[in-house]
């Protein structure tokens, strides 16, 4: 769904702010939700991929479910 350029971007841009302050920033585009609401599947990826530190809560997921046409933050 994105372009390499814009992978590229988003993953520098993400290396660079968690050095600087340690949050994470983590974008996952998807074909479907697999029969999930996104609200569980991103629930879901957020868990699994432990995006962000647990003391500092300081984790950000963007997810985009193209077939659902659905996006959460």
């Amino acid at each position: 769904m994105l372009s390499p350029e814009v992978e590229r971007y988003i993953l520098n841009t993400s290396v660079t702010l968690e050095k600087a302050t340690s949050a994470q920033v983590v974008v996952v585009t998807v074909p479907n939700l697999e029969g999930m609401t996104i609200e569980t599947y991103a629930n879901q990826l957020f868990r699994n991929f432990k995006i962000g530190d647990k003391e500092k809560n300081n984790g950000l997921l963007l997810l985009l479910a193209k077939e659902e046409r659905a996006f959460r933050v």
